[in-house]
């Protein structure tokens, strides 16, 4: 499996190697904006901002892929705020936001800063905890119009949680490697089933409760649970709904 970190791993090593190769490739790699569309922020080695501002430039006008991991705000004197300032500015370029391995506090720094922003071209969120606890996501507190794919592991939902409703592919995970069991919670009420493709429901201990029939998924074409309460309500719907 080829992980977001990884590609991008890849991609500056090969963005490395390839700029010593000789000066025409240097400038191959500098005039080329595909190798500079992925940023990476990683808690130990956080990219120099004035590097990461040059990082931009050369990406033109390519979507961004952002990847934000193991990053700790405990030390006052080493906040993520900062890096989040200078990615922000090219907010309508963002189009995949991957956050993982990071603290709570981490977490709450990061939807903190992308309140009221709008990124227009976003199109995936991943946001992985690492079943390190089950933290609660009542809202996008930014504007994604264009979301298509969403995936949580060891985060809740909300019962008011509400998204785009271009959304196709949902993911949601909880309970991984917790000592206590996760909340059984309504699947949330506001995402657009309508339009949903691809839905992965998987809960570790407790997990969803809806009644039958109550979630209409009409254009699902992929559909896993490893819950034996949500699978009786997704399999009461597909009986109803597919032809």
């Amino acid at each position: 499996m080829i992980t977001r970190g990884s590609r991008t791993a890849r991609v500056e090593t090969l963005r490395k190697a390839l700029s010593t190769v000789s000066k025409l490739w240097r400038n191959v790699i500098l005039d080329t904006p595909e190798f500079w569309s992925d940023i990476v922020l990683t808690h130990g080695q956080p990219p120099d901002i004035a590097f990461m501002e040059i990082q931009l430039r050369r990406s033109r006008k390519v979507p961004l892929n952002i990847t934000i991991t193991g990053w700790s705000t405990v030390d006052e004197d080493d906040p993520i705020q900062p890096w989040l300032n200078v990615l922000t500015s090219s907010a309508d370029r963002w189009q995949r936001l991957h956050v993982f391995k990071v603290r709570c506090e981490t977490l709450f720094d990061i939807l903190q800063e992308l309140q009221g922003l709008e990124f227009p071209s976003l199109k995936e969120i991943h946001m992985d905890m690492h079943g390190e606890f089950v933290y609660p996501l009542g809202l996008l507190l930014f504007q994604a119009p264009a979301l298509r794919h969403l995936k949580l592991l060891d985060l809740t939902l909300a019962p008011t949680f509400s998204t785009a409703a271009t959304l196709t592919t949902l993911e949601v995970t909880l309970g991984r490697h917790l000592g206590l069991p996760a909340p059984t919670i309504p699947f949330p009420a506001h995402i657009p089933t309508q339009s949903l493709t691809v839905l992965s429901l998987t809960s570790y201990t407790s997990g969803w409760t809806s009644p039958p029939d109550s979630i209409h998924l009409p254009l699902l074409h992929v559909q896993s649970q490893k819950l034996s309460r949500c699978e009786a309500v997704v399999a009461n719907q597909q009986k109803s709904e597919y032809p």
